[in-house]
């Protein structure tokens, strides 16, 4: 393997860490300043033109233009209720047989985040398979990996990516674009999709371990 194509690599694990970080801003409960998360869709689109970067920047101008009543009873109406969630943004939902909320499939993330030295955090917090929850966790481990140069985080990154994440989040994706009721929230459930396409790069650790002699 060629320095180039691990570059690149690396390069695309850093792109799907920002846009899973800016996905989790998205997917948690409306209370942070549009324009910031606006911006981090952004940021998250940066200079590429594939189709992760232009679905990031057309969410990126939707919410901008959102008004903020409207995008939180639009959030509302999907993941919230109150009388019927449309689309509960649990793995949970969609991977249990019996939907449990704090049974195994929640039981797993909250492992694999205690086995990343991460605990709860204090006051209210969401359950440990919420989307938003699971792609800040991709994020950082991500974060950890590139930045500090731990390739076991990249390994981790990888394996709740396959084994936690990758199994619902298109079904989900699919049921925001079905329920959704204004632009922004399909170009969120179209934004996932990109992402889940793109996905992180196993290679990416090779980068960490430096490259094989002779090449």
């Amino acid at each position: 393997m060629s320095s180039t194509s691990v570059n690149s690599d690396v390069a695309s694990t850093v792109r799907f860490c920002n846009g899973a970080r800016a996905l989790a801003r998205c997917f948690s409960v409306p209370g942070d300043d549009l324009d910031e998360v606006s911006a981090l869709c952004r940021q998250a689109a940066g200079t590429e033109t594939d189709e992760l970067a232009e679905k990031m920047g057309n969410l990126a101008d939707l919410i901008a233009a959102s008004e903020r009543d409207l995008f939180a009873k639009s959030y509302a109406h999907l993941f919230l209720g109150p009388f019927e969630v449309l689309v509960p943004p649990y793995a949970s939902w969609f991977l249990d047989a019996e939907q449990r909320m704090m049974g195994p499939v929640a039981q797993a993330a909250a492992e694999a985040y205690a086995a990343s030295g991460l605990g709860p955090a204090d006051g209210p917090r969401e359950l440990p398979d919420h989307a938003a929850v699971e792609l800040e966790f991709c994020y950082l481990l991500g974060y950890q990996g590139i930045e500090h140069g731990d390739d076991d985080a990249l390994a981790r990154l990888s394996a709740f990516w396959h084994s936690q994440m990758l199994p619902w989040l298109p079904k989900f994706a699919a049921a925001v674009k079905e329920h959704s009721d204004q632009p922004a929230f399909d170009a969120l459930a179209e934004t996932l999709r990109a992402l889940v396409a793109l996905g992180p790069s196993e290679a990416a650790s090779l980068a960490m371990k430096g490259l094989p002699d002779g090449t």
